[in-house]
């Protein structure tokens, strides 16, 4: 019988991060989703409230999405450097 027409094992599967060993936490993920969502919320009320464009919550978003990137490639080049 070919591989893809087999049952999986269930069993075997773990719950893995995007690459093997990674210790990402994903308890955290339902904080984040909501301070996003947030964001996005406040952003319709910039110009009401504030007198600011909506769009600085799209700057801030893009913001720390870019910072935890860098701190991604930033460690792992880190860590290749000293081993």
């Amino acid at each position: 019988m070919p591989r893809y027409l087999r049952k999986p094992n269930l069993a075997s599967l773990k719950i893995r991060g995007f690459r093997s060993g990674t210790n990402y936490n994903v308890w955290v993920t339902p904080g984040i989703a909501f301070f996003f969502a947030c964001l996005n919320i406040g952003s319709i009320q910039l110009p009401m409230m504030l007198h600011l464009d909506s769009s600085l919550s799209g700057i801030i978003q893009g913001t720390l999405v870019l910072a935890v990137l860098l701190m991604q490639v930033w460690q792992k080049r880190r860590q290749t450097v000293n081993h």
